[in-house]
């Protein structure tokens, strides 16, 4: 099994009332959804480091995660807990494989352009 990049306990918001730990999965180029179990879905193997993985499940879920469970249970949560939501959010737009992707192609750019910048102010 991989490492989910959408954490599985933001998919729980999404399970199907009638199969606990399922979702619905709408997958591209295929009109119809399919109900995909939540361990299933939204992970890729070997996607972080262990030493990654703990860091976001750290920092960045457990605060979040907090917050997503006030926020179901119809608590009211502190301008702290509105910056750990904020940041969980952010931080998930971020990490799946597109933008990982997308990233990677702009390194040769960046690398090029980093290089021929250090070299001018010498």
């Amino acid at each position: 099994m991989g490492v989910h990049y959408v954490p599985r306990r933001y998919l729980k918001n999404f399970e199907d009332p009638g199969r606990a730990g399922c979702i619905w999965l709408h997958v591209k180029g295929d009109a119809s959804p399919k109900l995909a179990a939540i361990k299933a879905v939204a992970q890729t193997g070997q996607f972080y480091s262990v030493a990654d993985e703990q860091l976001l499940a750290e920092r960045v879920e457990r605060p979040g995660n907090r917050a997503i469970r006030m926020l179901v249970e119809s608590e009211q949560i502190s301008l702290g807990e509105r910056m750990d939501m904020a940041y969980y959010i952010g931080t998930m737009l971020m990490r799946v494989p597109a933008r990982r992707h997308r990233a990677l192609g702009l390194l040769p750019r960046t690398r090029s352009t980093t290089r021929s910048s250090g070299s001018d102010s010498s």
